[in-house]
């Protein structure tokens, strides 16, 4: 089974763009989050797999990658690829029309005018975009972090040039894609149970736990969060443990491997030890020689 990781960062707050500039393997795990990512390949190509689906994007090239759509990009050559992540409100039409449907593949190209708007607002823009170091990961600053500095006006023309930039790109999208009715998903009962984990994954929770929290049946809660993660929930928390310990591990090298296993709520080192190599392929004290 291909473990799967929530990314919470691409699933609050606002507009996060960034480019990835990465020798071969793989760009990120498998993942998904709440909001829309746009995937544009400066140079080289990128393989973009979607809910089990693989797509070659290559230079100048777009791809899409719906709300809670299992993900992840791999390249076979050096690529330099942008990155976008945002929310329904910054294209509210669009993600109200997608909202049952999704295109066949994800690729598509978008016109000069849009790729102009792109090119001065977004992906060469330093004020949105962010160019992360060769071995760097984890959430970049947002567009709001990144443009508290401004003032008011200043703010809300940059926001509504980003609004026309990102509207741009998903007209271009749907001039191109075969839309296809896709299965409902109970955004709201995902996110309440994402939440739910988020904020509870140290502790010993379980989904009966979570049900009872959460006000809804047990069966029902089952049948679904198998849906939402593709995994059991006792796994799914598991991932969510293994990610928390990763990011200790970077920011905090002196902290001894029991008392991250502690903080991350695996309630042994001997469990931490066989989760996360299970999940990352080697040891925490692995890990942190890397």
């Amino acid at each position: 089974m291909q473990f799967i990781e929530y990314q919470y960062w691409h699933s609050t707050g606002d507009v996060m763009s960034f480019v990835y500039d990465r020798p071969c393997g793989d760009f990120t795990v498998f993942h998904f989050h709440r909001f829309f990512e746009l995937v544009y390949v400066m140079n080289g190509e990128v393989d973009l797999s979607v809910d089990g689906i693989t797509t070659k994007l290559s230079d100048g090239e777009f791809g899409l990658v719906l709300p809670y759509q299992v993900h992840t990009l791999r390249n076979d050559i050096h690529t330099r690829v942008w990155v976008c992540s945002f929310p329904d409100q910054y294209a509210q039409e669009f993600a109200d029309l997608i909202e049952n449907q999704a295109g066949i593949s994800p690729k598509f190209t978008c016109d000069a005018a849009a790729m102009k708007l792109a090119a001065d607002y977004l992906v060469e823009n330093t004020i949105c975009t962010t160019r992360l170091k060769l071995h760097e990961w984890g959430p970049p600053p947002t567009l709001e972090e990144k443009t508290s500095d401004m003032s008011p006006a200043q703010r809300i023309q940059h926001t509504m040039a980003v609004k026309a930039c990102l509207n741009a790109i998903c007209v271009n999208y749907l001039k191109q894609a075969t839309l296809v009715k896709r299965e409902r998903l109970d955004k709201n009962l995902a996110y309440k149970l994402l939440n739910y984990i988020s904020e509870h994954f140290r502790e010993e929770i379980t989904l009966r736990r979570a049900a009872e929290a959460l006000g809804y049946n047990y069966t029902y809660l089952s049948r679904c969060q198998q849906r939402i993660f593709g995994c059991s929930f006792s796994q799914f928390v598991n991932q969510c443990r293994a990610h928390q310990a990763r990011q200790l591990l970077l920011e905090k090298p002196t902290v001894g491997l029991s008392e991250i296993a502690l903080l991350s709520g695996f309630g042994s080192i001997r469990n931490f030890n066989i989760v996360f190599k299970k999940i990352y392929g080697k040891t925490p004290s692995e890990h942190r020689k890397l």
